[in-house]
């Protein structure tokens, strides 16, 4: 959720802005950086979803 906090309190009172949502997910597999600039979430079973291939020790393989 986000809300915006406006400049200057009249008369010493925080006053807040509607809440809205930031972003939606369809779980709880987030999380935030370190210094709150960047979300990470995790997306599975998405139907356009392709498979990803992982090439480990590949500069051995070039060696070949």
């Amino acid at each position: 959720m986000v809300t915006a906090v406006p400049k200057g309190a009249e008369g010493g009172q925080l006053k807040l802005g509607t809440p809205q949502a930031l972003f939606r997910t369809k779980n709880a597999n987030y999380d935030v950086a370190p210094r709150g600039q960047k979300f990470l979430s995790l997306s599975v079973g998405d139907e356009g979803s392709k498979p990803i291939t992982l090439v480990t020790n590949w500069p051995a393989e070039l060696k070949k």
